[in-house]
């Protein structure tokens, strides 16, 4: 996916961003540049830097640098700052030069210590909330972490705006700065890779709020607990067992979170993964299953209605939840089912029949002439194996790919 472009006025807010931060030092006391700053983190924040063999803008080109590219600083100067590449950044080639210059109106640099991680931390949140410049943002926020990481004081709502900025950025197709754990998870309907966040952060979230007041982090652990679930399941799956543990999970968070907006996007997940799921139950024969998912779902939808009068996403849920409720039928064996009717002074049965996989719609006209078979697509997802000997609900929660 490209990028983004960035236009003056993505880039006078970022300006004044820095202003505010106290980043740009003009006004104060001429200081030693290069003391200062050594080993500080450098990000290129143009489309692209040109990393030169010397300081004379007339150097030889080593490395074109990319957007959000990190570098570490050796020394500073008013014009110039000297560089050198991570050995682990694919900004430079195995075995290139890893050291050079780069112009410093190219990049934007964060003292080492706590003040600059502050520093990094702020801008990189308010960045990613920018379509435009959440690249940029990510790569801030992911240093930033790793730096509370390294000083043993990890953050947990650090962690977590790593993780939203990476989980937004996913969802946009790249492409991705070093640091952000996005991996390729198939492909799209257009034949496009599609890209997944690994949700590790989501899960450090949990870890660390998981001792501390509950009502201080609940919001903080609804976030996460919602970031998590979308990581493992990014969409409904299509098996049994997975759509049983995936719903588990969004009923679970529908019928607890307090914070709004984990509480529309749990609904509507709750929403999508329980409808398939309930064709499967209905092609396993458990209707008990499906009833009790039912139940609990339309009481999660009066919930949710509730607690966002303003919103129609308790509606919603309560009227997929109809639906669910009207699969199960008129409590009988699932298969066959029948239906009769009259077409033109001539009865007609249409009943379901066949296995988990093939199952048919067939119609039978009373004169007993051929029975005509149609595929039923819509029935049921075809699984990937029929349940298994014994099967029964899953509990967990969680369903992991």
């Amino acid at each position: 996916m490209k990028r983004p472009k960035l236009f003056f006025a993505d880039l006078l807010f970022w300006l004044i961003l820095l202003l505010t931060a106290g980043l740009c030092q003009a006004a104060s006391p001429a200081e030693p540049l290069e003391e200062e700053k050594r080993g500080a983190d450098v990000f290129v924040t143009s489309r692209a830097a040109l990393l030169r063999e010397t300081a004379s803008p007339a150097g030889k080109i080593v490395a074109r640098l990319p957007y959000a590219t990190r570098l570490t600083l050796l020394e500073g100067a008013d014009a110039t700052l000297h560089v050198e590449v991570p050995s682990d950044s694919p900004a430079v080639a195995a075995g290139g030069m890893r050291t050079g210059f780069l112009a410093s109106e190219t990049t934007a640099v964060f003292d080492p210590g706590a003040a600059g991680t502050a520093d990094m931390m702020t801008v990189g949140r308010t960045l990613a909330r920018n379509p435009s410049l959440r690249m940029l943002g990510a790569a801030l926020l992911a240093r930033g972490v790793e730096r509370l990481r390294q000083a043993a004081s990890p953050d947990p709502r650090a962690e977590l705006a790593l993780a939203e900025a990476a989980t937004a950025l996913a969802a946009e197709g790249g492409p991705f700065p070093a640091g952000v754990a996005v991996v390729e998870r198939g492909k799209g309907a257009d034949g496009k890779p599609r890209f997944l966040y690994t949700g590790d952060s989501y899960q450090r979230v949990l870890d660390l709020t998981a001792k501390q007041d509950p009502k201080v982090v609940a919001s903080l652990r609804e976030r996460a607990l919602a970031g998590l679930l979308r990581s493992r399941c990014p969409q409904p799956y299509d098996t049994l067992t997975t759509l049983w543990q995936e719903t588990a999970g969004w009923l679970e968070l529908t019928e607890t979170a307090q914070t709004p907006s984990v509480l529309r996007a749990s609904a509507e997940r709750l929403g999508c993964a329980a409808l398939p799921l309930g064709r499967y139950l209905v092609a396993a024969g458990k209707l008990d299953d499906l009833s009790k998912v039912a139940q609990r779902a339309q009481a999660a939808s009066a919930r949710v209605a509730a607690i966002l009068p303003d919103s129609r996403d308790g509606a919603k849920l309560a009227a997929r939840v109809e639906i669910l409720k009207a699969m199960r039928g008129d409590g009988t064996r699932s298969f066959p089912q029948e239906s009769r009717l009259t077409v033109g002074g001539r009865q007609v049965a249409v009943r379901i029949d066949g296995e988990i996989g093939k199952l048919k719609l067939l119609v039978q006209p009373s004169d007993k002439q051929r029975t005509t078979p149609f595929l039923l697509r819509a029935a049921v997802f075809r699984p990937t194996a029929a349940p298994p000997p014994g099967w029964s609900s899953p509990a967990h929660p969680l369903c992991f790919p």
